[in-house]
């Protein structure tokens, strides 16, 4: 290794150990540090540090951390060589964040299978319950802006990785190997061992 890569982590949620999503960048940042490598966090708590206990404040703070993570990427871009995010969590293009080093976009799923899978489930054993008549247009804009997001790395140039652990059959199943369309959109996706 020449000279250690700054490498920030971005996440939209908290960062706990406990949490599935958070737990894989945890794991990342500790085999980076271990490698020699400098390593910051940009995580939920950071961009929303007062904890909240309504499900619509946290669902409205999802749809705001973007703009904060590019807030502080945009203040803080030369401090790092690579962004390591979230699929979702970073819907920007780098020259918008004014950073000039390379953009991954992690998959710790992959949103666009999950969502054909509940379309099957409603099909093979009933639709859930939809909620509150109230809720429900508002569940239906945010769960809409995810998938939007969820795409923004293929359309933005990003480098993609999946977990090998739903990868290989899902990137197939969904029409995402390298190369290859998803979504009417060019995709560049790498599979690696979970997380790693």
């Amino acid at each position: 290794m020449d000279k250690p890569l700054r490498i920030l982590a971005v996440v939209n949620v908290p960062w706990d150990p406990r949490l599935g999503a958070a737990r894989v960048w945890i794991e990342l940042t500790e085999e980076w540090c271990k490698a020699g490598h400098y390593v910051e966090k940009f995580c939920l708590t950071d961009a929303f540090p007062e904890p909240t206990s309504s499900p619509v404040h946290s669902a409205l703070r999802l749809i705001g951390f973007p703009q904060r993570a590019a807030r502080f990427i945009r203040e803080n871009a030369a401090r790092f060589d690579v962004i390591d995010a979230l699929i979702g969590t970073l819907p920007f293009s780098k020259k918008s964040l004014g950073f000039e080093g390379l953009v991954v976009g992690r998959s710790v799923g992959l949103f666009h299978l999950y969502e054909k899978f509940e379309r099957m489930a409603a099909q093979r054993w009933g639709a859930p319950p939809k909620g509150r008549l109230l809720g429900r247009p508002f569940y239906r804009f945010f769960n809409q802006r995810a998938r939007i997001s969820s795409l923004a790395p293929q359309r933005k140039s990003m480098k993609s990785a999946a977990p090998a652990a739903s990868a290989p059959g899902a990137c197939s199943s969904a029409g995402m190997m390298r190369s290859e369309r998803c979504c009417r959109v060019a995709y560049s996706c790498a599979v690696r061992a979970f997380g790693l």
